[in-house]
């Protein structure tokens, strides 16, 4: 059975305290990332990290929906 997986994408550290908390209550997570535009990466840092989390699971995103998603995102 796949189960879902859950990216969360912020600037700074707002997704990976969300985790955190998350993990507080509920324990490690398997199926969470977490992703953050710090102030030393570029966005296209940020972009091919995130490309390579959904791209290594199988059943989340096939390329072409990514490049869509990617190309709406405004920063």
């Amino acid at each position: 059975m796949h189960q879902n997986r859950i990216v969360l994408v912020s600037h700074g550290n707002i997704a990976r305290a969300m985790l955190e908390t998350i993990e507080l209550f509920m324990g490690t997570r398997q199926n969470v990332a977490a992703y953050g535009l710090q102030r030393d990466m570029t966005e296209e840092m940020l972009m091919s990290s995130l490309r390579a989390e959904l791209l290594a699971d199988s059943g989340c995103i096939t390329g072409k929906y990514l490049d869509a998603i990617v190309s709406q995102t405004t920063y």
